[in-house]
């Protein structure tokens, strides 16, 4: 199956938090941290960001990571895949 879009669910936020950026649900009523995804490096907060501003694309999101570090997108490909797996595991993000 081949992903077509992705788009984050309601209430996810990116926050700083002891150094860390880290994935919060906004809805949980205790500090809301998703413990199944790790701390984020730049490339990942820098997707996050994509994702937030409406960019649903896998393709488009490997796009600009790769265009951002100055890569192939058949460099950056893994990392997307990665990322994306991470919070489709831990049903962050819809897919369709």
């Amino acid at each position: 199956m081949a992903i077509k879009t992705v788009k984050i669910h309601s209430g996810y936020i990116l926050r700083e938090y002891a150094g860390e950026f880290c994935i919060f649900d906004d809805s949980c009523p205790d500090d809301g941290a998703v413990n199944d995804i790790p701390s984020f490096n730049p490339d990942g907060i820098y997707l996050w960001s994509l994702l937030e501003s409406g960019v649903q694309s896998p393709e488009e999101l490997n796009r600009r990571l790769a265009d951002q570090n100055g890569s192939f997108p058949e460099d950056t490909l893994p990392d997307v895949q990665e990322f994306l797996a991470r919070l489709i595991n831990a049903h962050i993000i819809e897919v369709e």
